[in-house]
């Protein structure tokens, strides 16, 4: 806990550090090592109220806090002298949304604003253990096939309303799997699919996924586009990249191009030439809070308002890329309007040349996934929008 808050690192990486440092632990220990530490994280906030105190980085009073955790999930602790006394029980006022499912006063104040009387439950939602979805590779094999194979490994699976949604019942090792190894799904979640159908990519298209990261929904484009046409992934981050053209093979994709954004002459080389383009923009990431939980606590309001200005230069610069007739679609992993609807207004508003088609948002507490936002928009003549209005 003391790397996480008070050395700023993420969780997922102060457990792998940890992971690596004491392999001699099995199965259950890494579970319950990994569970524990994002409860904490998760809960950080009323942890501390309950224990009396502010957070400090004492190791005495770490593992106070650690006790207190175990103790409020029926863990017996034994006899030493840091968990004398738990657990604590001090009351908490159940209408205080933010001690009690542990947000920063200043994120409770954006999910009133945003959300009013809703916001409660919302917050609670975004403490829960994430479900794990995958996407089956219909390039290589179909859903029914797929849940056959995965059976052989005791794997059950739901299906969902998406027919190559699949649900994952338990926590499995599907990476060790022969279909995993073989490119026939990726780990991705359900709100997070929905992205590339809502960009209505065809085969042939010139698709542009303009912040790609590891290439999630690249990949998923890419299989709707069954893999004809030519879709070009950027990032600022060369690392991710390569993570993408690893996918890339064992999925059999072969129509992605991938190429760091070393300078502003990428995007303009790239000028009026995308069908569709994709800007899964940087965000909070505040609709995935139940994945990432030190997303609650590793920004501030100064950061929040520097996300939205790059958000801004994003959307700015990047839209240049789509010829006319076609299409940019904005996404975020975020709840919040400011990085949704409200981006879009204020760039409809500053540019003449671009139309609102549809726009969808997901909260995480509707249909098991996470908070998304989704707009289409579609490049119209200048002349042709004036004359309209």
């Amino acid at each position: 806990m003391r790397s996480v808050f008070f050395e700023d690192r993420y969780s997922d990486k102060s457990i792998e550090f940890a992971f690596r440092n004491n392999r001699k632990w099995g199965a259950r220990d890494r579970k319950f090592v990994a569970g524990t530490v994002f409860d904490i994280v998760r809960h950080w906030r009323r942890l501390w109220f309950e224990l009396g105190g502010e957070p400090v980085s004492d190791s005495k009073v770490l593992m106070r806090l650690v006790g207190q955790y175990l103790s409020q999930n029926e863990w017996e602790l034994p006899e030493w002298e840091e968990f004398e006394g738990l657990p604590v029980k001090r009351g908490i006022d159940q209408k205080d949304t933010a001690l009690k499912e542990s947000f920063p006063d200043w994120i409770h104040e954006l999910g009133v604003k945003s959300y009013g009387e809703r916001w409660p439950e919302i917050a609670q939602s975004l403490n829960k253990e994430a479900p794990v979805f995958i996407r089956v590779n219909t390039l290589k094999v179909d859903p029914d096939q797929l849940i056959k194979n995965l059976k052989v490994n005791s794997i059950e699976i739901e299906k969902t309303k998406f027919p190559t949604c699949l649900r994952i019942k338990g926590r499995r090792q599907i990476f060790k799997t022969d279909s995993f190894k073989n490119g026939h799904f990726e780990v991705q979640d359900i709100s997070s699919q929905s992205v590339a159908a809502f960009s209505e990519v065809k085969p042939g298209d010139r698709v542009v996924d303009a912040c790609a990261g590891a290439g999630g929904k690249t990949l998923h484009m890419s299989v709707q586009m069954r893999n004809k046409g030519k879709i070009i992934s950027l990032d600022i981050h060369a690392h991710k990249l390569e993570e993408l053209r690893k996918r890339a093979r064992r999925n059999g994709v072969d129509i992605i191009e991938a190429r760091p954004i070393e300078s502003s002459k990428v995007i303009k080389r790239l000028n009026q030439s995308a069908d569709v383009l994709l800007l899964d923009v940087p965000c909070t990431g505040s609709g995935v809070y139940r994945r990432n939980p030190d997303g609650k606590w590793k920004m501030d309001e100064s950061n929040f308002q520097n996300l939205l200005a790059t958000q801004k230069e994003i959307l700015g610069q990047y839209s240049s890329i789509v010829k006319v007739g076609g299409r940019l679609v904005y996404s975020t992993c975020s709840i919040w309007p400011e990085e949704n609807s409200e981006q879009i207004q204020w760039f409809l508003n500053e540019r003449e040349d671009f139309d609102l088609v549809e726009e969808a948002s997901i909260l995480p507490n509707e249909d098991g996934g996470d908070g998304f936002y989704m707009a289409k928009l579609i490049r119209v003549p200048s002349q042709e929008k004036a004359l309209s209005e």
